[in-house]
């Protein structure tokens, strides 16, 4: 960030929040609830996901990428070294995915649509292909030019 465009840095639990943040950090204790937040804002926008980061300042990435791209950044705990080396007690393998402003809203709304995840729920293996091909269908008669 530019020295003097930060003035003040404030934590609050999300059921606590008394001011819009400019980036939410969320913390998922599992892979469902990291898949559901990602697959929240790439639903409406067709973003992939990215990961940004370096070994060195790896968490200042969490803050500083989504506030300068307007994107959603995430990590897993374990991937650096500052925990290890001020032997936190966070464990490893928890997704932390941060969150602009501009995405909130388009987060938000998409997490409480429930079709956007249990329609791709399948009970085995030929039921998803068979889903996904009727996609893949779909999306071919809107694109007829295309050849595979």
């Amino acid at each position: 960030m530019i020295r003097g465009s930060v003035n003040y840095v404030v934590f609050s639990p999300v059921d606590q929040l008394t001011f819009d943040p400019d980036v939410l950090i969320i913390t998922a204790n599992n892979m469902d609830q990291a898949r559901n937040i990602l697959r929240a804002e790439g639903y409406s926008s067709g973003n992939p996901w990215s990961a940004q980061g370096t070994p060195i300042l790896a968490c200042s990435w969490l803050y500083v990428y989504p506030v300068l791209s307007g994107k959603i950044n995430y990590t897993v705990t374990g991937l650096h070294l500052g925990m290890r080396a001020i032997k936190s007690s966070i464990p490893e393998g928890l997704f932390i995915i941060s969150i602009p402003w501009n995405l909130l809203p388009t987060v938000m709304d998409n997490l409480k649509d429930e079709n956007l995840y249990v329609e791709w729920q399948s009970a085995n293996r030929e039921e998803h292909f068979a889903k996904f091909n009727a996609h893949c269908a779909e999306l071919r008669k809107l694109m007829p030019n295309y050849q595979d």
